[in-house]
């Protein structure tokens, strides 16, 4: 199926009147990128399926991160719920994803691009401290059991929902609840050894010379790491909460 065609009849017009101009990067990849260089929209039409089309949404600037619109939920996107077949079936799919685009994606990428709170050393050296305390803490906070499972991570992501607001103010709040979110990563952290069946094997690592990683388990893994993309994108990318990346990944590894 050709696909530039239907994307330059249907998306163009009104990416263009939203500042984002149109490239071809490749026969099977397309890009509409902002003016200002801190966004881009990339097209993959060389994909299997049912649904061809991959949308990435990306932040380019200062603050990189991207997602897709697979990932989102579809109660904030509905795009992101819809499928194609045919190129019948293709033009209204283009139409919907361009409207979500404009009305949604665009200004959730603005909030994002200024709001998004990174990962630093720092944040996992203050995790890091009196790691226990902040476990017993999340647990009683917010009710939580030391048992993996579904039910323990949408808690997790139900904890971190409450002490959201908007996208907008998504930097500010994390300010304003900095402990209690560094707690519920110490606790996800836990948890992800209570699965492992090693409680409180917690230890220092180095990705890279001279920053360290307060990590967990055999599998020396980041919870904060995950725990902040949680927290930036959720609930709105739902792929990025922390029940949906463990069930991405379980139904990936089954």
């Amino acid at each position: 199926m050709n696909y530039k065609s239907p994307i330059q009849k249907v998306m163009v017009p009104a990416m263009e009147q939203a500042g984002f101009s149109f490239l071809a990067i490749g026969y099977n990849h397309f890009c509409f990128a902002n003016g200002s260089e801190t966004q881009e929209i990339v097209i993959d039409t060389a994909r299997y399926g049912v649904r061809n089309l991959r949308f990435a949404y990306h932040g380019t600037g200062e603050r990189r991160f991207w997602f897709g619109l697979e990932d989102l939920d579809p109660q904030f996107c509905p795009a992101a719920g819809m499928e194609y077949r045919t190129r019948e079936e293709l033009i209204p799919y283009l139409r919907q994803v361009t409207e979500d685009t404009v009305r949604i994606l665009l200004p959730y990428l603005d909030a994002m691009v200024e709001n998004y709170v990174a990962y630093t050393d720092v944040l996992s050296r203050e995790m890091a401290r009196d790691i226990q305390e902040r476990i017993k803490r999340a647990q009683a906070q917010w009710g939580l059991a030391l048992e993996y499972g579904p039910d323990q991570l949408r808690r997790l992501d139900a904890a971190m929902d409450a002490l959201r607001t908007a996208a907008v103010r998504r930097r500010e709040d994390f300010q304003r609840h900095r402990e209690e979110i560094l707690d519920l990563a110490a606790f996800y952290g836990e948890l992800l050894n209570d699965e492992e069946e090693t409680p409180g094997l917690w230890g220092w690592r180095e990705v890279e010379p001279g920053h360290p990683e307060y990590v967990v388990g055999p599998r020396r893994y980041n919870p904060l790491r995950r725990a902040m993309l949680a927290w930036n994108f959720g609930p709105e990318v739902a792929a990025y909460s922390l029940q949906g990346y463990h069930l991405k990944v379980e139904c990936r590894g089954s």
